[in-house]
């Protein structure tokens, strides 16, 4: 199966999708690259999707932010509870499409 997915109405540079079982089952995901996703072993059944969008921008902290104490920004900018994320989907079997499409303020 493949497919799309965007945060904020913008594709999700770089990521990971996850699809856990509601019942019984075996989890599988895949990477996001320019908001697009390949899961090679997806079977048929309902699963919870759980998005993360990797922060490519992250910048050392300066010389005055580093001796003001910890920085350590979060490289997962998508929050789970951000509306469209963990939600359920039912998947179809190998062939088929889905896009799923996040909103939300971002992880800091």
């Amino acid at each position: 199966m493949s497919g799309k997915v965007t945060y904020n109405g913008a594709p999700i540079e770089k990521g990971s999708i996850a699809f856990h079982p509601v019942a019984s089952g075996t989890p599988f995901g895949a990477p996001i690259q320019n908001g697009e996703f390949k899961a090679e072993k997806a079977l048929p059944g309902k699963y919870r999707v759980l998005v993360r969008g990797l922060r490519t921008d992250v910048k050392p902290p300066t010389r005055e932010e580093a001796s003001a104490g910890p920085v350590t920004p979060s490289l997962d900018y998508i929050a789970e509870d951000a509306t469209g994320n963990a939600q359920e989907v039912e998947i179809a079997g190998n062939g088929q499409s889905i896009e799923i499409a996040i909103t939300g303020a971002a992880n800091k």
